[in-house]
């Protein structure tokens, strides 16, 4: 699984460019594309790594570019208006990557244990859903049941990067205890 931030955004596929898969990409980032084999773009939530087959400079910011098995101007029109971003790793300098410092996402809790305040786990996160205003953790439960907890600032109470746990005061009936 692809981390946020494991990511540097780098720009937008804006359109499709003529008949054999190539996209139009406008660059936001200083970055020197031909140091980067891959791209990711968040497909249904998840980030997706693209084999990159040929690129080329269009213009000051441009770029047009090829993905490994997009042939067509119809497969490479499902991924205009996608963000694009280069892995971390690839880049010979992060600087211009928006790096808040924090480096720890919301989409980055999935697989993380939940624990209460004292420490007993009450479920594994399987999905971060961001796709509405209230982020939502989909908690799976021992049990095998699936509780929904918002992930609400005021009831968390410590993150573990290293260890993988968040540890949350999330009133009982949301867990179905």
């Amino acid at each position: 699984m692809i981390l946020t931030s494991e990511l540097c955004p780098i720009g937008t596929a804006i359109k499709t460019h003529g008949l054999h898969g190539e996209l139009s990409v406008e660059l936001d980032a200083d970055v020197d594309t031909e140091e980067i084999s891959h791209v990711v773009m968040r497909i249904d939530g998840i980030f997706v790594p693209f084999r990159i087959a040929a690129q080329r400079p269009r213009g000051a910011r441009g770029l047009l570019l090829t993905l490994a098995g997009v042939d067509s101007a119809d497969e490479a029109a499902l991924y205009t208006g996608h963000e694009l971003y280069a892995l971390r790793r690839e880049l010979p300098d992060t600087s211009e990557c928006d790096d808040d410092g924090e480096g720890l996402y919301a989409d980055d809790l999935a697989g993380f244990t939940l624990t209460d305040p004292y420490g007993n786990t009450l479920g594994i996160i399987e999905v971060v859903d961001t796709t509405t205003i209230n982020t939502l953790l989909h908690i799976g439960q021992p049990d095998g049941r699936t509780a929904l907890v918002p992930l609400a600032d005021e009831w968390i109470c410590a993150v573990d990067a290293q260890a993988r746990t968040i540890s949350m005061d999330v009133p009982s009936q949301l867990l179905n205890l």
